[in-house]
This record gives C-alpha cells, sequence and structure tokens, in this order.
C-alpha cells in the first residue's frame, strides 16, 4: 500500500497547473484531456455526480480497496491544498480547508441557499442512527463555521469513519427521498416542492440543476459536523487547517 494517495476530481479538460507529484491521482467518469503525466482512474460506475457533485468520485473510492493508501487525500481539478505539488513527507494530523466564516450560522445559511426542511431531515437521520455524531451535527449547525468543498487529507482509518457517516446518512436521506440515485426523480422532487428550492427571491441560484445536487449541498454540512465532532473529541488541534488555492491555467486565485 503506498503511504499517500491524492485523488483529484475532473470532469471537463483542464490545463496542468504544475501538478505532477506521483501521490497525485486523476479520478474522472469522462475522457479527459490534461498535458500532465499523472495516472487517470476512469470512474465506470458510481453516484451521478449531477446530484452528488465530487461525492460520487469519493464514493468509487472508498469502495474499491485498491485505491487505498496509509493516506488519502481528495482535491478538485482546479482547487488544491496549499502545498500544492510539494506534498509532505509525512502528515500527523487530518488536513480540512481553511474554514469559510458564514455571516449567518449554518442552519440559516443553508435556508437562504436551499431548501432547510433536508437539512432537518438530516438532523433527524444523525439524531437516530449516528448519535455518535450528533454533538458535531448540533454544534455545526449553530456554528457561522464551515468547511467547503468535501476536500481532504486523511489516515485511512478516518477516511473509511468518515465515508461510512457521509454516505450512510445520505443513503438514508436518499431514502426518504425516495430519489434511488435518480436524476429525473430528484428534478420532479424539486418540481413538487419548487416553493421551497427555486421560487423564493433571496435563493443565490433558483435553477432545477443547481438545486439537484443537494447531496453534494449536504455533504459539506456533514463533512463540517464530522471534523467538529472530530476535535470534541480530540481537541481543537487534533486537524490542520490548510488554505485553498483555486486555479484556472495559472496559480492566480479566482
Amino acid at each position: 500500500m503506498d503511504n499517500v494517495k491524492i485523488y483529484v476530481c475532473c470532469h471537463k479538460d483542464y490545463d496542468n497547473v504544475g501538478i505532477d507529484n506521483p501521490c497525485y491521482k486523476l479520478i474522472t467518469k469522462n475522457n479527459i484531456k490534461n498535458n500532465s503525466k499523472l495516472n487517470i482512474i476512469k470512474i465506470d460506475k458510481s453516484l451521478d455526480d449531477r446530484m452528488w457533485s465530487e461525492l460520487s468520485a469519493i464514493y468509487y473510492i472508498w469502495k474499491h480497496q485498491e485505491l487505498y493508501a496509509d493516506w488519502i487525500g481528495f482535491n478538485h481539478y482546479r482547487r488544491y491544498f496549499d502545498f500544492m505539488n510539494v506534498v509532505p513527507q509525512q502528515f500527523t494530523k487530518p488536513i480540512i480547508p481553511e474554514h469559510s466564516t458564514l455571516f449567518f450560522n449554518n442552519y440559516a445559511m443553508y435556508d437562504v441557499c436551499h431548501n432547510s426542511a433536508d437539512l432537518r431531515k438530516v438532523l433527524n437521520i444523525v439524531a437516530t442512527k449516528y448519535q455518535k455524531y450528533y454533538n458535531g451535527f448540533m454544534s455545526m449547525l449553530d456554528s457561522h463555521i464551515l468547511y467547503s468543498y468535501n476536500m481532504f487529507v486523511l489516515p485511512l482509518n478516518i477516511f473509511k469513519e468518515y465515508c461510512e457517516f457521509i454516505f450512510g446518512v445520505l443513503g438514508e436521506f436518499d431514502k426518504e427521498l425516495n430519489i434511488n440515485n435518480d436524476y429525473v426523480s430528484m428534478l420532479k422532487h424539486i418540481a413538487n416542492h419548487r416553493e421551497a428550492y427555486v421560487e423564493r427571491d433571496n435563493y443565490p441560484n433558483n435553477t432545477y440543476e443547481y438545486q439537484a445536487r443537494v447531496f453534494g449541498f449536504l455533504a459539506e454540512r456533514l463533512t463540517t459536523a464530522f471534523f467538529m465532532n472530530y476535535m470534541i473529541n480530540f481537541g481543537q488541534n487534533a486537524v490542520e487547517e490548510r488554505k485553498i488555492i483555486i486555479t484556472e491555467k495559472t496559480y492566480n486565485v479566482m
């Protein structure tokens, strides 16, 4: 087993931004063009990324043990942790994105951007079936701190625990909505509740396609809850926050 594998989620062609460290692996459903020499891992079956966003790639890694390493990381094709290509030779604690500070708390902010009924459903699932994470989830709801992008570098045991929590909760949520990983069913669900998803004036993005990415949006809140719970158990210094570099052809922050 390799010591560190950092998977880079790709869904379209993009220019190499200097990432050529062999610990990075490109992972994609599509045939992408990229001038790097990195290995490309092709996903053949996974969750529908029109709803699950980058979670579809994380799920695939979780379900394929041949992709495991002692430490597993996850970046996006245009979002990387700030060490970029100079990957530390040794990690000593989980790496997560530097937190964002929201104007409202997480519950209120989700209500502004999405359908807060979904977040309440997730709360009920955590409270009834994943009680060990309940304190972290409640802390997340009341906090103005958000760990965005579903990015990380984690030791294998924490990666597996993280996935069991995230996909366990979201799997139950999928059953409640009766979506069954079907995009058309999701669009019908949004249409049936369009006043809560797309017809409120204060929503920043009121398209069906955007709101259909509900699993990815919920996962960011679950990810925040997971690491808040981790810090409740092991202390505030148990994780390391790193800045995120956003790239578009250059290293300029966009």
